[in-house]
This record gives structure tokens, C-alpha cells and sequence, in this order.
């Protein structure tokens, strides 16, 4: 996929953008998780101590409008909870639920289970 400029410009901006959120939220920004393709994903850690994860998505893509649509709506129910968002921004701070389960190795039967007892 290619954005042209505007994704250049979003790549260009990208050290200033999490600068000022990590300013404006008192986030300390750790490592970059891999297999994002259409945000930037970091882990974070609140002021507070609070393990986080900051996604901000690449601008004139809608992943982060509906998701986040769906995660505020879920209030933490069978999804992630929003700890903080910024629609201006594409920018979401979400609670770290740990290893996502794929990397757990565990029988598709298992997996499947595992999601519907989570929902």
C-alpha cells in the first residue's frame, strides 16, 4: 500500500506526534510491536505505572474511527478498554492485555474457546 505524500508527511511527523502525546498524556513510550500495517503501535506506560498500549493510526485510513467506535461502545466488555483517545490525532491509548494469543502456540479448538469465553 502506498500513501504518497501524505504518508510521507505522517512518517516525517511521526517523532513530533508521539512527543506530544506522551507529553500531553504523561506516557513514557517503549518499544514498537510488531505487525501493525496500518497504525503504529507502541507498549506505554502511564504516569501512574499503568502497562498501555498507544496506537495512532496513519491519517486517511479509518481503522482507529470504527474501532474506536466499537471499543467505546464495548466499555471494556469483551474488548480492550480505552484508557484515553484523541480522534484529531487517529491516536488511541489502550489497556495492555499481554501477549496476543496466536503466540501462545495453543490448538485452534483452544483458541476458539478462548475467544468466546472472552466475549
Amino acid at each position: 500500500m502506498s500513501l504518497g505524500a501524505a504518508g510521507v508527511a505522517w512518517l516525517e511527523g511521526l517523532d513530533d506526534l508521539l512527543r506530544d502525546i506522551a507529553t500531553e498524556w504523561h506516557l513514557s513510550i517503549e518499544q514498537i510491536l510488531p505487525g501493525g500495517t496500518e497504525s503504529l503501535v507502541v507498549n506505554a506506560r502511564t504516569a501512574e505505572g499503568q502497562d498501555a498500549v498507544l496506537k495512532v493510526a496513519i491519517p486517511g485510513l479509518d481503522p482507529t474511527g470504527r474501532q474506536l467506535r466499537t471499543l467505546l461502545a464495548a466499555r471494556g466488555r469483551g474488548y480492550v478498554r480505552v484508557l484515553r483517545h484523541d480522534t484529531a490525532r487517529n491516536a488511541m491509548l489502550l489497556e495492555r492485555l499481554g501477549c496476543q494469543l496466536a503466540e501462545l502456540c495453543l490448538p485452534l479448538d483452544a483458541q476458539i474457546k478462548a475467544i468466546c469465553a472472552t466475549l
